[in-house]
């Protein structure tokens, strides 16, 4: 089922001038929303119109195996339902269902066994026909629709696809610097690298302008995750929606 709560959309001044005075506090819930910042990021940039769909995951606490399985905090749920109405989005969701964690725990013959969480998916689109075709795209396993929805540029697309990639390590070092390498979370082509550069600088742009605190958090927090390693500076789409 699609939802969405909007108000009326009157072309007229009222209306702009109502949207600017509630687009602060709209920022406000964004940034109080419990997400991780670099979620926080993608919900923002598809309200602003730079992507088309995003995906939000929400874990449960985890549990080993013969514990009491936890469930998603439905606190957590009703407020990802209530910011994607405030910030007019229409969304889907997953039903509950339990995942492998990423923490390890021993087994009773002493064997390493992940252990297990709770997880729920929101999927949030800025049209219903985004809406659509990103649920389409996952169901069939749709590579290049989803790179699009994901506001990834064609050339990216097409270069991951055939392997033709320009990794960071191997961009000038005064560029990998750059805030926009953090938010290019895609792989680079080797032929049009600078160019899709460019998608990267728009999204740094445009958090930075609507709200430089999300935006000097998602820098530090990616400099933080990848000390040693620029290259994970990317997240790969095709394992992001795995």
């Amino acid at each position: 089922m699609l939802n969405k709560e909007q108000g009326i959309f009157e072309n007229n001044e009222f209306t702009a001038e109502r949207k600017e005075k509630e687009e602060p506090k709209k920022v406000k819930k964004i940034e109080k929303a419990p997400l991780a910042i670099d979620t926080k990021i993608e919900v923002l940039l598809v309200w602003k119109g730079e992507k088309m769909a995003t995906e939000i995951q929400i874990d449960s606490a985890s549990w080993k195996e013969g514990e009491e399985p936890e469930s998603v905090d439905p606190k957590k749920i009703k407020k990802i339902e209530e910011l994607a109405k405030d910030l007019e989005l229409f969304y889907n969701s997953s039903p509950e269902k339990t995942v492998h964690s990423e923490y390890y725990h021993k087994d009773s013959e002493g064997k390493e066994r992940p252990k297990n969480k709770s997880q729920k998916v929101f999927y949030l689109a800025k049209t219903e026909k985004a809406l659509y075709s990103l649920m389409e795209a996952i169901e069939e396993d749709n590579d290049d629709l989803l790179g699009q929805l994901y506001g990834y540029p064609d050339s990216a697309i097409s270069g991951y696809k055939k392997e033709e990639i320009k990794e960071i390590i191997d961009l000038p070092s005064e560029i990998q610097n750059k805030p926009e390498i953090a938010f290019t979370r895609f792989k680079l082509s080797k032929d049009n690298w600078q160019e899709e550069l460019q998608t990267g600088k728009k999204w740094s742009d445009t958090v930075k302008r609507v709200s430089p605190r999300m935006h000097k958090e998602f820098i530090s927090y990616m400099r933080n995750i990848n000390l040693g390693d620029k290259d994970d500076f990317y997240v790969d789409f095709f394992e992001e929606k795995s």
